[in-house]
């Protein structure tokens, strides 16, 4: 077989890569039968196994719909890729912080003065502006996945963090690109200190800016924002950004209407990512305990609009936040790409850079910098005071948990031959059922990068074999070579769903696109009116697997109101856990809840020595 190029041309990846399956309708209606059989009640099962029945009849409407899909997949490069983005992002209309952007903490950085901020972060900038000269080249070596066959990964998302804006819609938003050719001979950044936005170039006639050059840009832009910070209420544009999607479409209309303001629009829409440069929290900051839950708030969201909230801007795909005590990190629009996209681009740098960069060189003065000065009339700056009002209400609501588990990590399960990600999801059944009696429908990604244009599917961890696990955990007449046999026969199951999924065969985007596909020819089946179905669409535990390199985090707010957001990163002696929660919700709690998975990870470690004949 001829050996394939390290790097490739998109059409080469095209060639590559095959096409996402379309699963065999028998198969996923059955798995579907078996993802809500632990959740649901009996009644509900019999009720929703009877639709799902008729739906997959020999010549029925099942088959029909996916002959229909069988023909998209002929003539589109994945046949899901519409249909899930629009499901999962385009058509939600939930505002983006706290529901869908993630944010991210990096190890802390020593900043000993104002200047040692600046500096580090015109070497950061300057450090992105060459990984986007290898993305503009398509120069990334290609991805592979870490199965037996290291498959060749999409990577399409690694091209698309640094390009692509969402816009908001009245009725859904869609993608803008910007530089798409990979030929722009200008680029530009947009920094925002104390709710001001500045345009910074950091590319001009081909040729990228030095560090020195991007520094005397962002000094000239902080001083120029410690002048404007007293003009409130014209420093919350960025606000705008935080409301419900329909509203800041109409927000965006309006402030289109005004040419002044339509051009400035255009600069932040076309940038390549944002610099925030942040003032650190109180050390009495009411909303978070601890310091370390308090900075992972203004990461996720600003932590309020007397504080950093405004000083963002949500649509584009990525922010990159430095705060003046050093804490830095990032907040990421979601829709474009996985984290492993945006993690990546930032980790290799990371490690590049010092953790301390006091030289004691002084910076160069500069004043040409652009301030985007908005004209914001009684209108606009109503749009802004109520805007403001929602978010603080929103991020009030939010309740973070980071926390470190260290009595081992993925170490452990791997020395006995379980899969360290099916583990863990095993151990967040066991606390859920532990702490509120029941299981919940579970959203897991799992990547799809193997397929073209692949993304992700989802991993039901709420199996009936979690179930029975979860159960005989909590039952003191069951010996333990009892509890060690329900262990393996859940893990074995959590295990083949991640393998199902990776390989094409998740169940989630296959009845996504028979639903889609029905609208188009339509039809309406009952089985995407049953109430199960719906039910099954709503996620009281969202998780995700964020591995780093770097003592890095990431963490989302939960998907529902009565749910949570639990993120993990399992390192070799210690996980890290960031459970979120929402505190209007009288049940939920992100505290109780990672209390309840360190005590499941205890158990689940004692049962295993215990059974382990040769564990120490």
């Amino acid at each position: 077989m001829e050996e394939q190029p390290e790097h490739s041309t998109e059409e080469q990846e095209k060639a590559m890569l095959p096409r996402l399956p379309v699963p065999p309708l028998q198969q996923t209606l059955r798995r579907y039968l078996e993802a809500i059989q632990a959740v649901v009640s009996q009644e509900a099962y019999q009720k929703t196994k009877a639709i799902v029945e008729e739906f997959g009849k020999p010549g029925g409407l099942g088959e029909e719909i996916q002959n229909e899909l069988h023909k998209k997949r002929g003539r589109e490069e994945n046949w899901s890729y519409r249909y899930w983005s629009e499901d999962m992002y385009m058509n939600v209309k939930l505002p983006l912080p706290n529901n869908s952007n993630p944010g991210m903490v990096w190890p802390r950085v020593t900043f000993e003065t104002l200047e040692d901020r600046i500096k580090y972060v015109a070497k950061f900038v300057r450090g992105m502006t060459e990984y986007n000269e290898i993305l503009n080249r398509r120069g990334l070596p290609l991805d592979k996945g870490t199965g037996r066959d290291k498959a060749y990964l999409c990577m399409n998302q690694y091209y698309q963090i640094f390009k692509t804006y969402r816009v908001p819609g009245i009725e859904k938003d869609h993608h803008e690109f910007h530089g798409i050719d990979g030929g722009c001979k200008d680029q530009h950044i947009i920094l925002a200190s104390r709710n001001q936005f500045y345009e910074i170039p950091v590319k001009m006639d081909n040729a990228l800016l030095t560090e020195e050059e991007i520094a005397s840009l962002v000094k000239a832009a902080e001083n120029n924002s410690m002048v404007m910070e007293p003009r409130e209420p014209k420093s919350g544009v960025g606000v705008l950004t935080s409301m419900r999607r329909e509203k800041w479409a109409l927000a965006r209309e309006y402030l289109l209407q005004d040419a002044h303001n339509a051009s400035l629009l255009k600069r932040v829409e076309s940038c390549m990512f944002l610099v925030c440069l942040d003032q650190p929290l109180p050390t009495d900051y009411p909303l978070a305990r601890g310091k370390v839950n308090a900075t992972a708030m203004n990461f996720l969201n600003g932590a309020g609009t007397h504080l950093n909230s405004c000083n963002r801007w949500f649509d584009k795909t990525i922010q990159f936040i430095f705060q003046s005590d050093g804490h830095c990190g990032l907040n990421y629009e979601h829709s474009v790409a996985e984290g492993i996209a945006v993690i990546q681009a930032v980790e290799n740098l990371l490690q590049a850079m010092p953790e301390k960069i006091n030289d004691g060189t002084p910076l160069n003065d500069s004043t040409d910098v652009k301030h985007l000065d908005f004209n914001l009339d009684a209108t606009a700056l109503a749009w802004i005071d109520a805007a403001k009002l929602e978010f603080d209400s929103e991020i009030e609501n939010v309740e973070l948990n980071m926390m470190y588990y260290s009595r081992y990590g993925r170490d452990f399960p791997k020395r006995h031959k379980c899969s360290p990600d099916s583990y863990i999801q095993l151990a967040m059944q066991l606390a859920h059922y532990r702490l509120h009696g029941k299981l919940v429908f579970t959203y897991e990604s799992a990547s799809t990068r193997r397929f073209l244009l692949g993304r992700v599917d989802n991993i039901r961890a709420s199996t009936p074999e979690a179930l029975a696990f979860a159960k005989g955990m909590l039952d003191e007449t069951i010996g333990l070579p009892q509890k060690r046999e329900l262990f393996k026969v859940a893990m074995k199951k959590q295990t083949d769903i991640m393998i199902q999924n990776i390989t094409g065969q998740g169940i989630d985007i296959h009845l996504l696109g028979l639903r889609e596909m029905a609208k188009e020819m339509g039809k309406t089946p009952e089985i995407f009116q049953d109430e199960t179905y719906w039910d099954s669409n709503h996620f009281e535990l969202s998780t995700s697997q964020v591995p780093t390199v770097t003592d890095s985090y990431m963490f989302y707010g939960p998907v529902v109101p009565t749910g949570y957001g639990a993120s993990y990163n399992p390192h070799s002696q210690y996980i890290v856990f960031c459970v979120s929660a929402f505190r209007k919700c009288e049940w939920t709690s992100a505290f109780d809840f990672g209390k309840a998975i360190e005590t499941a990870l205890d158990d689940m470690h004692d049962l295993i020595v215990a059974t382990t004949p040769t564990e120490e």
